[in-house]
């Protein structure tokens, strides 16, 4: 009679040789030399042969492929990985070199246009003023006097799409220039000049007193200049703005 090396049960064995079981964990283990408990063992060698078969599969899927042609379509791979790199970054230096340079013609763009834009708003400022100046009787002359005192006192506003010479006072806010609320015109700050012991005299005398005109014929304290003579009276600009020169026609 064979004993079992194992038995789930005392049960299953003999009661004759039950002696000879010594419990082995869940289980009976037949107390001899030699029996060892090797489900372990025949579990990793199974394991072991399932990886086996496994690999010569996957080996299989390869056996038409030439190692040597394999290591230089590798190669190539790489190379051509380096050079789209290499390609990329020389792209990206010339995008970054294109940037650069569109930012700086915006740049110089911006900077023409608020120059033309400057220069704009001072022919407007001018214009409206000389035609105000000479609207109201003044001379050339005149107008040489009073333009840097009109448009020292005027600003080239946006109104609605449109840019438009507004009078302003000192702190920039755009003058009213009657009880209605109207913005002050830049003849009605050439006629408020005119008025004016400090500006009238720059217009020619018109033969009545009053308002800050002399009466014709009458010279400043420190004597006369005729309105066409554009040098004396740039000479003698801040005479005439004090009322110490007086400005007349060419007939007085």
């Amino acid at each position: 009679m064979k004993l079992k090396g194992f038995a789930a049960s005392l049960d299953d064995v003999d009661e004759a040789y039950r002696d000879l079981y010594v419990k082995d964990g869940d289980r009976y283990r037949l107390d001899a030399d030699g029996v060892e408990d090797v489900s372990g063992l025949k579990s990793a060698l199974e394991k072991e042969k399932d990886e086996r078969r496994k690999a010569k599969a996957q080996l299989a899927k390869f056996a038409d492929i030439d190692l040597d042609e394999w290591a230089e379509y590798k190669k190539a791979m790489e190379e051509a990985e380096k050079k789209a790199a290499k390609d990329e970054g020389d792209f990206k230096a010339l995008e970054e070199q294109l940037k650069a340079k569109h930012a700086e013609t915006v740049s110089k763009l911006e900077e023409r246009n608020k120059a033309l834009e400057a220069n704009l708003r001072t022919h407007l400022v001018d214009a409206a003023a000389t035609k105000a100046i000479l609207a109201a009787g003044g001379v050339d002359a005149t107008v040489t006097l009073l333009l840097p005192h009109v448009s020292r006192r005027t600003q080239v506003v946006d109104e609605d799409g449109t840019l438009v010479a507004r009078v302003v006072t000192d702190d920039g806010k755009v003058r009213i220039g009657d009880d209605k609320g109207n913005p002050m015109t830049v003849d009605q700050l050439v006629s408020e000049m005119k008025e004016s012991d400090a500006y009238g005299q720059a217009f020619p005398p018109q033969g009545k007193s009053g308002g800050g005109s002399r009466p014709s014929g009458q010279a400043g304290t420190g004597g006369t200049v005729v309105s066409t003579d554009s040098a004396s009276i740039g000479q003698n600009l801040e005479k005439i703005a004090k009322g110490e020169i007086q400005v007349i026609s060419p007939s007085s």
